[in-house]
């Protein structure tokens, strides 16, 4: 999975933001603000990689409790899905 090269992400005092704007009507249409940890998923999102490949990279990152950390992915890749920011 692999988020969409159309959904820009820019950091505006110290967070997070994914604009979506996409051109058929029957799309999110609106702005996602996202902290630290969310930030750092949404960025490995930008190359080709599975949750998998982000826990590892969470890890080796973070120090932090496992189980949070694959709810934490979870969580942002289905809000993700949910609005269409992925290619799959």
């Amino acid at each position: 999975m692999k988020l969409k090269n159309d959904i820009p992400t820019i950091d505006i005092d110290g967070e997070s933001i994914m604009v979506f704007a996409p051109d058929d009507d029957d799309s999110f249409r609106g702005m996602l603000r996202s902290n630290a940890t969310a930030r750092f998923i949404i960025d490995c999102l930008k190359d080709d990689t599975d949750e998998e490949g982000i826990l590892k990279k969470l890890q080796d990152e973070f120090d932090g409790d496992e189980a949070d950390m694959r709810d934490d992915i979870a969580m942002i890749v289905d809000n993700l899905r949910q609005v269409g920011a992925l290619e799959e």
